[in-house]
């Protein structure tokens, strides 16, 4: 198993500020439970907000899968593949634990499109967090490359719109110097956010996370934001996405495998997808190892098993840090407001004790990210 040594330092771009609503960001008062993978942790405090729903739509880390096993034996939705392969789990390379999702992108094809993600959203909202490292294998180049890492909106899948979807464009060199992303409205018509700040570049494991909102019939609200590594890439609000008497829900969303295109018959890649998280809502806990939001180097979510405006039960997924090192555990409310000063904790070690017994109430939310 080959496990990440290098994350890019995570740069959390200004957005929204809470303020701006009304809203009070969470505070984190309290925690019990052990901060070990895969056990249980509580997070008492205030302004943590609503979740109909305390799980999330779908979480998957593939370490209860069986190497061999396809996506879809995985728990993954067939959205349309064509038949020409499937992602398997692996176990040559993993963000933390043992195992992952990989995709052969083969030699001998000019495009591959397993179409691989999840279906019956029903939502006008969607959060995705999935984690994304990929490799030439093999060949010496030709037309540039593209993959196409997400897309997700009204059904059918794939065409249906309104969309939202990224492309990125890397060079022989593993490098992104080009992408293509946006919000596509209900007449198929694209408002685009192709800057690039950051890359999902060759090499590395890089955390993916997209926001899409729709927006009222005819009103231009819709939202569409994405990051990299934590860092702002896309940046779009005031959309309108849904056009005067639509009503269009986003019902899928495709994993990284979406598919990859015009990279010739000579060359081959190899993608690997890993802790894939959807939600029809962006509150959400995150652990840092970072005392504040904006020093955090890496952080990942965990998923909860229980929501209230003041208490979150959530299972600890902490592969990422190691046994003994000191994180901080961070709340997202649906509105995305989050703590900025993070409540710590000691990997391995009861939240309760130890170092964690002072009580930490984050900072009031000056300069904090919507996310």
């Amino acid at each position: 198993m080959i496990k990440p040594t290098t994350f890019t330092p995570i740069i959390v771009g200004t957005l929204l500020w809470g303020s701006q609503y009304g809203y009070a960001s969470p505070a984190i008062t309290g925690a019990s439970g052990t901060a070990s993978q895969g056990s249980t942790l509580t997070l008492t405090g205030s302004g943590f907000g609503t979740k109909p729903t305390a799980a999330p739509f779908y979480f998957n880390d593939f370490e209860a899968a069986t190497v061999g096993q396809t996506a879809l034996q995985a728990g993954l939705d067939d959205e349309g593949n064509d038949g020409q392969g499937l992602p398997y789990v692996r176990s040559d390379r993993a963000l933390s634990g043992s195992k992952s999702l990989r995709m052969d992108y083969l030699t001998n094809k000019d495009s591959m499109f397993p179409r691989i993600g999840k279906g019956g959203l029903s939502s006008n909202e969607v959060y995705v967090s999935v984690w994304t490292y990929w490799t030439h294998t093999a060949g010496s180049g030709g037309s540039p490359f593209i993959f196409k890492l997400v897309r997700g909106g009204a059904n059918p899948s794939y065409s249906g719109v309104p969309k939202f979807y990224e492309t990125i464009r890397p060079g022989l060199d593993g490098i992104v110097d080009g992408t293509d992303r946006g919000s596509v409205n209900s007449s198929n018509v694209s408002t685009y956010s192709d800057n690039i700040t950051l890359g999902q570049n060759a090499g590395g494991w890089h955390r993916s996370e997209y926001y899409f909102k729709l927006s009222d019939p005819g009103v231009a609200n819709g939202q569409f934001f994405t990051w990299v590594d934590g860092k702002l890439n896309a940046n779009l609000s005031g959309v309108v996405s849904r056009l005067s008497g639509n009503s269009s829900n986003i019902n899928y969303v495709m994993s990284p495998f979406d598919g990859i295109d015009s990279y010739g018959l000579t060359n081959s890649y190899q993608v690997w997808a890993d802790d894939f998280y959807v939600d029809t809502t962006r509150a959400r806990v995150e652990i840092g190892d970072g005392s504040t939001l904006a020093t955090s180097t890496k952080r990942t979510v965990l998923p909860a098993t229980q929501w209230s405006a003041s208490s979150v039960t959530v299972k600890a997924n902490v592969g990422l840090f190691p046994s003994g090192s000191k994180a901080y555990l961070y709340v997202f409310d649906p509105s995305g407001n989050v703590n900025s000063a993070g409540y710590p904790v000691t990997i391995g070690t009861s939240a309760g004790g130890g170092t964690t017994t002072a009580s930490v109430t984050p900072d009031p939310p000056t300069n904090v990210s919507v996310q």
